[in-house]
Protein backbone atom coordinates (compact mmCIF):
# COMPACT_ATOMS: atom_id res chain seq x y z
CA UNK A 1 0.00 0.00 0.00
CA UNK A 2 1.02 3.81 -0.56
CA UNK A 3 1.55 6.02 2.21
CA UNK A 4 -2.09 6.89 1.74
CA UNK A 5 -3.42 3.45 3.18
CA UNK A 6 -6.30 5.15 4.52
CA UNK A 7 -7.78 6.08 1.57
CA UNK A 8 -7.24 2.40 -0.18
CA UNK A 9 -9.30 1.20 2.75
CA UNK A 10 -11.60 3.28 2.37
CA UNK A 11 -11.76 2.17 -1.68
CA UNK A 12 -11.77 -1.36 -1.07
CA UNK A 13 -14.63 -0.56 1.70
CA UNK A 14 -16.82 1.23 -1.00
CA UNK A 15 -16.08 -1.21 -3.83
CA UNK A 16 -16.42 -4.62 -1.98
CA UNK A 17 -19.69 -6.48 -1.24
CA UNK A 18 -20.74 -7.11 2.09
CA UNK A 19 -18.90 -10.05 2.79
CA UNK A 20 -16.21 -9.70 1.24
CA UNK A 21 -12.57 -10.47 2.06
CA UNK A 22 -9.51 -8.22 2.45
CA UNK A 23 -6.30 -9.68 2.22
CA UNK A 24 -3.53 -7.79 3.31
CA UNK A 25 0.63 -8.84 3.11
CA UNK A 26 3.23 -6.09 4.08
CA UNK A 27 6.40 -6.24 4.87
CA UNK A 28 6.99 -6.33 8.71
CA UNK A 29 9.66 -3.57 8.81
CA UNK A 30 7.43 -0.94 7.35
CA UNK A 31 4.88 -1.71 9.85
CA UNK A 32 6.42 -3.13 13.05
CA UNK A 33 6.04 0.42 15.04
CA UNK A 34 2.94 1.02 13.56
CA UNK A 35 0.88 -2.35 12.89
CA UNK A 36 -1.89 -1.42 15.73
CA UNK A 37 -2.08 1.80 13.88
CA UNK A 38 -3.11 0.11 11.03
CA UNK A 39 -5.72 -2.04 12.21
CA UNK A 40 -6.94 0.89 14.24
CA UNK A 41 -7.07 2.30 10.41
CA UNK A 42 -8.48 -1.01 9.39
CA UNK A 43 -11.12 -1.01 11.52
CA UNK A 44 -12.49 2.66 11.82
CA UNK A 45 -12.88 2.00 7.43
CA UNK A 46 -15.68 -0.16 8.25
CA UNK A 47 -13.59 -3.86 7.79
CA UNK A 48 -13.56 -6.49 10.92
CA UNK A 49 -9.81 -8.01 11.46
CA UNK A 50 -10.53 -11.83 11.00
CA UNK A 51 -7.14 -12.76 11.48
CA UNK A 52 -3.54 -11.04 12.22
CA UNK A 53 -0.28 -13.02 11.56
CA UNK A 54 3.50 -11.77 10.94
CA UNK A 55 6.11 -14.00 9.68
CA UNK A 56 10.23 -13.26 10.00
CA UNK A 57 9.31 -10.59 6.74
CA UNK A 58 5.72 -10.20 6.53
CA UNK A 59 2.17 -8.86 8.25
CA UNK A 60 -0.78 -10.49 7.18
CA UNK A 61 -4.43 -9.34 8.07
CA UNK A 62 -7.38 -10.88 6.79
CA UNK A 63 -10.50 -8.60 7.55
CA UNK A 64 -13.92 -8.64 6.10
CA UNK A 65 -16.75 -6.24 5.13
CA UNK A 66 -19.71 -7.01 7.22
CA UNK A 67 -23.48 -7.80 5.58
CA UNK A 68 -25.77 -5.40 5.84
CA UNK A 69 -28.88 -6.27 7.62
CA UNK A 70 -32.73 -4.98 5.91
CA UNK A 71 -34.32 -5.69 8.95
Amino acid sequence: MGLNYANYLQEAHRTLKGGGSLLIAETISRWIDKKQELLDVIASSGFTVVKEQTSDHFLYINATKPLISLN
